[in-house]
C-alpha cells in the first residue's frame, strides 16, 4: 500500500509540473506506473568535486 501512495504522488507531481510547464499533457495513472516500473532501469551518477 505505502508504493500505491508514493505513486499517487508522483503522478500528482508530474501533472503539476505538466502544469507550471503549460503543457497539455496527463501522467499516466499511478497503477499503470506501477505496471511499468519494473521495466526502468535508472541510475543517477554523482559529480566528483574531489576533496572538502
Amino acid at each position: 500500500m505505502r508504493i500505491f501512495n508514493a505513486l499517487k504522488s508522483l503522478q500528482g507531481v508530474i501533472n503539476f509540473d505538466f502544469k507550471l510547464a503549460q503543457l497539455p499533457l496527463l501522467c499516466p495513472y499511478s497503477s499503470c506506473i506501477n505496471k511499468r516500473a519494473p521495466m526502468l532501469n535508472v541510475t543517477f551518477k554523482t559529480k566528483n568535486k574531489g576533496s572538502i
